[in-house]
């Protein structure tokens, strides 16, 4: 299942919208491959107005990610999934589409926070994309977020 938790008074960000929904899309794609049916994807959407930027987050409540792992989930062809499940490309487009847009991407393996109230002791991943709010460029707006969530 998908829980949202989007902030409805998000400024918009600025960039590519075609890659932005690319990078946002592999998030999600990558949880639900976490999460084999069973589990739970929550998305959440916020404004840090100290960093000028909106804080996009895409957490599994899945297997999670081991230590040694984490390490190299952003390298080109890196993949944990079995053999025609995965290219290995989709973390390190979505890395470079974040670095297009002067943004950053952190993942928390476990997460810092509890991703659900009856296992909080569940492993999962949390992907978190900051993006500025400024340019010159297409807008994507909380809207767009939905609608994605919900295709």
């Amino acid at each position: 299942s998908i829980t949202r938790r989007l902030d409805p008074h998000l400024p918009a960000i600025v960039g590519d919208m075609e890659k932005l929904k690319q990078a946002f899309i592999n998030l999600v794609n990558n949880a639900f491959d976490a999460i084999s049916d069973k589990g739970t994807i929550t998305i959440f959407t916020r404004y840090d107005a100290e960093l000028g930027q909106v804080i996009i987050s895409v957490m599994d409540d899945g297997h999670g990610i081991s230590p040694q792992e984490l390490d190299k989930i952003f390298d080109p062809f890196f993949t944990t999934k079995p053999v025609g499940k995965g290219t290995g490309l989709g973390l390190a487009v979505t890395f470079g589409i974040i670095q297009e847009h002067n943004g950053k991407i952190e993942v928390e393996s476990p997460p810092s926070i509890a991703i659900n109230e009856k296992n909080e002791n569940s492993q999962g991943t949390l992907f978190k994309m900051y993006l500025p709010v400024s340019g010159k460029k297409d807008k994507l707006k909380t809207d767009d977020i939905k609608h994605i969530a919900i295709s």
